[in-house]
C-alpha cells in the first residue's frame, strides 16, 4: 500500500512539474511573440515615417523652384501660389518631424538608432528662413501659443529648436561682423 501511495505521489508530483513547465513555456512563448509583434510594429512605424519623408522629397524634386530641400537655396521671390505650395510642403515635413518625435518616445528602434539623425535634421531645417516663416504661420492656432494640429509634446521641442537656430544665426552674424571688422583692421594696419 505504501508503494502505491509513493507511486501516486510521484505521478502527481511529475504531473505538477510538467504542468508548471508547460505554463512557463507558454508564457515565455507568448512573451516572445508579443516582443516580435512589438518590434514588427516599430519597424512598420519607421517604414511609414520613411515613406512620408520620401513623399516630401518627391515634392522637393518635382518643385525645386520652391527651395524646400535642405541643401536648396531659400527662395524669397515666390508668387502667391508658390508660397502656398511651399507652405503645404513644409506642413508635410512638419508632420514627418512630429511623427519622428512621437516615435522617439514610443519606439526604442527610433530612439536608439535613428533619433540623433532626425534631431540634427530637424535643427538643420529650423535654420532655413523659409521653414521659420512657415512655422510662424503654423504657430497661430486656435488659442495663443497653441499650434494648429501639432502634438502638444512636440510643440515645445520644435520651439526650442527654432530658438536655438535663431540664436546660432545671430551668433554667426555677430561672428561674421567681428571677422569683417578684424580683417579691415588688419588691412589698415598692413597699409600703414
Amino acid at each position: 500500500m505504501d508503494s502505491i501511495a509513493t507511486i501516486v505521489n510521484l505521478l502527481v508530483s511529475a504531473g505538477l512539474v510538467s504542468l508548471i513547465y508547460t505554463i512557463w513555456k507558454d508564457r515565455r512563448s507568448n512573451q516572445e511573440s508579443r516582443r516580435q509583434e512589438t518590434e514588427e510594429a516599430q519597424r512598420m512605424s519607421y517604414h511609414q515615417l520613411q515613406e512620408d519623408y520620401f513623399a516630401f522629397l518627391r515634392v522637393c524634386l518635382q518643385r525645386p523652384e520652391l527651395g524646400m530641400g535642405i541643401n536648396q537655396a531659400d527662395r524669397t521671390n515666390l508668387d502667391e501660389m508658390q508660397s502656398e505650395q511651399q507652405l503645404l510642403g513644409y506642413e508635410m515635413l512638419l508632420s514627418v518631424f512630429e511623427h519622428a518625435y512621437i516615435g522617439r518616445n514610443t519606439s526604442p528602434l527610433i530612439y536608439n538608432k535613428h533619433w540623433p539623425a532626425w534631431d540634427a535634421y530637424i535643427y538643420a531645417y529650423c535654420t532655413k528662413p523659409s521653414f521659420q516663416r512657415a512655422c510662424k504661420v503654423f504657430e497661430v492656432g486656435p488659442r495663443p501659443g497653441q499650434w494648429w494640429g501639432v502634438e502638444t509634446d512636440f510643440e515645445p521641442y520644435l520651439m526650442d529648436k527654432l530658438s536655438q537656430a535663431r540664436k546660432a544665426e545671430n551668433r554667426n552674424w555677430i561672428d561674421i561682423d567681428a571677422a569683417d571688422k578684424s580683417s579691415k583692421r588688419d588691412e589698415r594696419e598692413r597699409s600703414k
